[in-house]
């Protein structure tokens, strides 16, 4: 019988020892490295959006559902839609927040998913102007609302000319050349026209005989915000129709201007004195962590975090449930029973007839601003 020898059995013990130091520290390692947190990533643009997003909702989301959010910045939404089209399958990104065209292309490429209230319970609390279909199905949904009205300089107009709450007070002929218009490129502008003089948002005859009746009262047309701000500021013209929340920036300058809706618009589709309102909207991105992405849209949208996050921005929340903004920021925006009124013009269509529309306003509009 063979004996081991010394020198063998040493071999051998040693070679258990590693084997036993190897398994023990991939064990250990198992049991005291903690698994990765779950995250989710979500689209945004920079600055104080990317500091809403991340403050107002990310925060508190990881904090109440252990999930860390990570974003995704884009320097604008058509760009990251095309980004995420071409990732189709395998998306760096697992849920879109972008402008409502942009999202709507990604939709229409097949790289959404759709919101139920199933998956989105605090869908049923949304103002139906922020949950527009595509084709009959829910592929997004706002998460903050931008109205646009009238901005008047009213520590500027006269006690004997004070507003009064129609939208017949602008057709005034005492207040020729006090008041700007955007160009006719401005879909919810146009629409407030063809409403007002009984026409909607696929009847826009009766917008420019509206401009037409308006024209001798308006000033100057205005292609970019800067050049109604700065005439506002300076005093130069009375009114503007804007977006709200550039007027709010104007005001937090000092600027002593208010934001108004005429309440005797005729009534469109149904909508009562129908105030413009446009969306910012978010969805699901196919192939990414789905059940996560609906969590937090749901969290979205829940009124704690549209608080948080629309007052950051000074943007209006879609739900009616949100406690009211800062008083600073409440009358820029829509709230409440205003969301009732709040009606989304459909942008598809106009894109359609806009060329024509421009067409006319240079030759039935232009030539008579500011003449009269």
């Amino acid at each position: 019988m063979t004996l081991f020898s010394c020198t063998a059995i040493t071999k051998l013990q040693a070679i258990v020892v590693i084997v036993i130091i190897i398994v023990a520290g991939a064990a250990g390692y198992y049991l005291l490295t903690p698994k990765e947190k779950p995250y989710i990533t979500v689209t945004t643009w920079g600055e104080n959006f990317l500091d809403a997003m991340k403050n107002g909702v990310g925060v508190p989301f990881e904090q109440q559902y252990g999930v860390e959010v990570r974003y995704a910045l884009q320097g604008s939404s058509g760009e990251m839609a095309a980004k995420l089209i071409a990732e189709k399958g395998n998306p760096s990104a697992d849920v879109f927040l972008g402008g409502e065209q942009a999202v709507v292309r990604a939709a229409l490429a097949g790289i959404m998913a759709p919101l139920t209230e199933d998956k989105v319970p605090n869908l049923k609390d949304i103002a139906s102007a922020a949950k527009p279909e595509l084709n009959n199905t829910l592929w997004y949904v706002g998460v903050f609302g931008l109205a646009s009205g009238w901005a008047l300089r009213t520590d500027l107009i006269p006690a004997n000319l004070a507003y009064n709450g129609s939208w017949r007070w602008f057709l005034d002929p005492r207040l020729k050349g006090k008041f700007t218009v955007h160009d006719p490129t401005w879909t919810d502008q146009m629409s407030w026209a063809a409403a007002v003089y009984g026409g909607d948002d696929h009847n826009y005859d009766p917008a420019l005989k509206f401009f037409k009746d308006f024209a001798p009262n308006v000033k100057f047309v205005f292609s970019t915000d800067a050049e109604a701000t700065n005439a506002l500021s300076s005093g130069e013209i009375w009114g503007a129709y804007e977006y709200a929340t550039v007027v709010y920036g104007l005001a937090q300058k000092g600027v002593q201007v208010q934001m108004v809706y005429p309440e005797d618009v005729p009534t469109v589709n149904g909508i009562k004195s129908p105030i413009t309102f446009d969306i910012d909207v978010i969805g699901v991105v196919k192939g990414g962590k789905e059940d996560l992405a609906y969590k937090f849209i749901n969290y979205i949208l829940s009124p704690e975090a549209q608080y948080e996050y629309c007052s950051r921005l000074g943007n209006a929340p879609v739900n009616p449930k949100t406690k009211p903004m800062p008083p600073e920021i409440a009358p820029y925006l829509l709230t409440g029973s205003e969301l009732e009124r709040a009606w989304r013009v459909d942008l598809q269509y106009y894109s359609t007839i806009q060329d024509k529309l421009v067409e006319r306003w240079q030759t039935e509009i232009a030539p008579l601003i500011g003449k009269g």
